[in-house]
């Protein structure tokens, strides 16, 4: 007897689906290969200025980084690279900030650049690696100001430190709320439906880095920061969305002060508009600083 036809259609249906599913399983498993993967870089010569730095960070690496000393220096300011990037993205930024008078501290991530480390983290390893780096600046300007400023991944790590850190203002570029969120945005960029796929990459995070996914949330660590903080945010920003920054904005446990960078994405804000950045900048720290 052969089947129905409602039946065999019933069954095509179902392989499909299952084919379909399996595949998505798969590129979701490539992803999050991709995503933890260290991002391993040679950064190339020692710029004009620079003292090649290494210190220890209890994620276990040792972080390698450039340190510009800055002559009558009001104080230093420690600079971190967003997601598999290294230090020498925040390069613009560290001669900004030498500019106004600060020493500035860049530095990779471990797992990053020229850092020892065998998994990205999103800011739990990295907020270590955070706390590693302020305590270097404060060593090296005991007397002055510092400062933080963390680009995306970078401003997390800042974020997620515990204790806080013990700076005199944070500065953070497009910072996500919390993983789950992050990912969501992400994948709704790229595909029609993508939102729907979001727990198969969330669920990766415990079982790849053994880390639960309410640890990697910024807008959770935000209440505990009770030091002024500056939060730049592109209008156009898809990946860290502008209600997603007021959101962050207002969960901090003091000050903060919310600048928009109108018409710019989740690109460098400094390269987009160079004069607003500066400005608020310098502002900031004037405002803060001891």
């Amino acid at each position: 007897m052969t089947a129905r036809p409602h039946i065999r259609k019933a069954a095509i249906g179902l392989v499909v689906t299952g084919a379909l599913l399996a595949a998505m399983a798969a590129l979701a498993w490539a992803a999050g290969t991709y995503l933890v993967r260290p991002a391993p870089t040679a950064v190339g010569p020692l710029p004009a200025g620079a003292e090649a730095i290494g210190f220890d960070s209890r994620s276990g690496a040792r972080i390698r980084g450039w340190w510009f000393a800055r002559d009558n220096a009001r104080g230093s300011v420690v600079l971190m690279h967003g997601l598999r990037a290294n230090r020498k993205a925040m390069m613009r930024r560290a001669r900004l900030v030498n500019e106004l008078g600060y020493a500035a501290l860049v530095f990779d991530f471990q797992a990053h650049g020229e850092s020892a480390g065998s998994v990205i983290t999103f800011g739990h390893l990295e907020s270590l690696d955070a706390v590693a780096a302020v305590d270097f600046a404060r060593q090296r300007t005991a007397d002055g100001s510092l400062f933080v400023i963390g680009m995306s991944m970078g401003g997390a790590a800042a974020l997620l430190a515990e204790p806080a850190l013990a700076v005199d203002g944070l500065v953070l570029e497009a910072v996500y709320l919390d993983i789950t969120g992050a990912i969501a945005n992400r994948l709704s960029m790229r595909l029609p439906f993508g939102r729907i796929a979001t727990p198969l990459l969330s669920a990766q995070i415990e079982l790849r880095l053994d880390i639960p996914v309410e640890r990697l949330s910024p807008i959770a660590a935000a209440p505990r920061n009770r030091t002024p903080a500056l939060l730049f945010a592109g209008t156009a920003d898809r990946r860290t969305t502008a209600d997603d920054t007021r959101r962050l904005a207002r969960a901090f446990g003091g000050e903060q002060t919310l600048v928009w960078f109108e018409r710019a994405a989740h690109v460098d804000l400094l390269e987009f508009d160079p004069i607003l950045y500066r400005h608020e900048i310098a502002k900031f720290f004037e405002r803060n600083r001891r």
